[in-house]
């Protein structure tokens, strides 16, 4: 049944009509729709990350929820503004430590540290569509520092300061009393040795006064004129004592180079007047041996001595010659030979004139026991193995004339 709609408009708006209901609701809900699509896509377009947030927080709230749960990581603590720069940028995520070597097995899923200790598999952050760059920084070495031990000085007890003390007061007494180095067991060098164990400084003191009395003696006697041989005997003297106490000291080096002049200068006369080895204690080859224990390597120590064996073949060859072979004694060729090898033990002239001694003796002897004296040829064989011991013909010569007696 069709009812016209009454024309009262009271009545018209009063009733409802169910031809109409539907469209009258129509056009305000698609005025809703379209305004909150166009919210949502304006929301999207200038919000890009609204999504991820959305997923968030409408995901179940549990206690391993990063929106609530602030990880623990082992690394350390990154600063105010860098947490809040982690939570307005969800997208970009640091590790906690990035291996500087690739790892080829499956990477370990990341766990969150919770207050109550446990550690509970993080929640994975979906990607946001942006490059993500992590650099790799290699872990810096850690150094240990070792701190240096400085050890503090420690100050002398009393007892070693009092006994330093005695000591030097014992020195300096055997000193004003001369006893430098005897007698044994009471002599300031002793002193001196005990006193350097505790009081190396106060030691010191004790030797420079003993060099300086030996210095000053040595000094007197190379300043006496005429200087005689008594008083180079004293000064060269003086000289080894400090070469024995003190060999270092500028004292005894100082009075080394002096004393080796004085002995040049001596050994020089000694060659003018033909003293190479005669007289006793006065001859070149005595000054020789002084020189060799001053300064061995010395250019006037090897100057004399290439001088020394020089004169002493030259006078070898004269004995040689006068048929000086053994006899008469500081005066014939097997010593001087001797003395010559003994300054110069690879000398070949040395060497060959010894052996021509021998061989002289060998003849004579070999003469006589062909003659049938074979006495007389044993006496020419013994004073052949004096001159020459190792000679095989006069050891061999030997052997026969021993046979040819005891038949």
């Amino acid at each position: 049944m069709h009812i016209n709609p009454p024309s009262d408009p009271i009545f018209k708006d009063k009733i409802e009509l169910p031809e109409n209901s539907r469209p009258a609701k129509k056009w305000p809900i698609v005025t809703g729709i379209v305004v909150i699509a166009g919210i949502v896509a304006g929301t999207i377009y200038f919000y890009p990350n609204i999504t991820q947030y959305i997923k968030t927080f409408s995901s179940p709230k549990t206690a391993d929820s990063s929106s609530t749960v602030t990880p623990k990581v082992s690394a350390p603590a990154a600063t105010t503004h860098e947490e809040s720069s982690v939570v307005a940028n969800t997208h970009e995520t640091t590790p906690a430590a990035i291996p500087t070597e690739p790892v080829v097995t499956s990477p370990p899923v990341p766990t969150v540290e919770q207050d109550t200790g446990t550690s509970v598999p993080a929640q994975p952050v979906e990607p946001s569509g942006l490059p993500v760059t992590i650099a790799s920084v290699p872990a810096a070495p850690v150094e240990t520092l070792v701190q240096p031990v400085i050890p503090t000085p420690t100050e002398p007890s009393a007892e070693l300061t009092e006994a330093a003390e005695r000591l030097l007061a014992k020195a300096q007494s055997q000193i004003e009393l001369e006893r430098f180095t005897s007698p044994e067991g009471d002599n300031a060098y002793e002193t001196y040795q005990a006193l350097l164990k505790i009081a190396p400084q106060q030691a010191q003191k004790v030797l420079d006064n003993l060099v300086a009395w030996y210095f000053e003696q040595a000094k007197k006697y190379l300043s006496k004129t005429p200087l005689t041989q008594r008083t180079r005997n004293k000064a060269y003297k003086m000289y080894q004592k400090l070469s024995e106490i003190a060999p270092q000291h500028q004292s005894t080096q100082t009075l080394s180079s002096e004393i080796l002049e004085m002995l040049t200068q001596q050994a020089e006369r000694q060659i003018q007047k033909k003293r190479l080895t005669t007289a006793k204690g006065d001859n070149a080859y005595a000054t020789y041996q002084k020189m060799l224990v001053i300064a061995p390597s010395s250019r006037k120590t090897q100057r004399l001595l290439k001088t020394l064996v020089d004169r002493l073949l030259a006078q070898a060859l004269g004995q040689m010659e006068k048929r000086k072979y053994t006899r008469p004694e500081n005066d014939n060729a097997t010593d001087t030979y001797q003395k010559v090898l003994k300054i110069s033990p690879d000398n070949a002239e040395a060497q060959n004139g010894i052996n021509k001694i021998a061989m002289k003796y060998y003849k004579l002897a070999e003469t006589k026991q062909k003659l049938g004296r074979l006495k007389a040829s044993m006496t020419w064989i013994e004073r052949g193995l004096q001159v020459a011991p190792d000679n095989p013909e006069l050891n061999q010569l030997k052997q026969e004339v021993t046979a040819e007696l005891s038949q």
